[in-house]
């Protein structure tokens, strides 16, 4: 009886990490050009507020797929401000629309990200 149990909370075991080891990471920047103020204003404040912001991923029926943060500020420069983002467990799905806080984003074909390492590189300017 020992074994039994043993064997099956090993298998139960093996099968709850078999799932959460599937799926795909999306690393991201986005970068906010701050071409309005040239360097006077805050890149990351007012209404492109983007440290910190929550990072949505939906698939092509809109469902939310994937979610995460944004880090802090990683430029030095006064005209740029840089986050970082990383998304975990995105299923395979068609396409994948990413929004961060109000900014929506660009969508991406699965074999598109495939091709992109699952890495992408925004940018806004303010």
């Amino acid at each position: 009886m020992k074994k039994t149990a043993i064997i099956l909370a090993g298998l139960l075991a093996f099968g709850l990490t078999a799932c959460t080891d599937s799926g795909h990471t999306m690393n991201g920047t986005l970068t906010v050009i701050d071409i309005d103020t040239l360097g006077t204003g805050d890149p990351c404040g007012g209404g492109y507020d983007v440290e910190h912001a929550a990072v949505e991923v939906r698939d092509q029926g809109d469902h939310l797929i994937g979610a995460a943060t944004t880090g802090t500020n990683v430029s030095t420069d006064d005209l740029l401000c840089t986050v970082h983002f990383t998304v975990d467990q995105l299923p395979e799905v068609k396409f994948y629309q990413i929004t961060i806080g109000s900014h929506g984003g660009p969508a991406y074909s699965l074999e598109e990200l495939e091709k992109m390492n699952w890495k992408v590189d925004l940018s806004l300017g303010s």
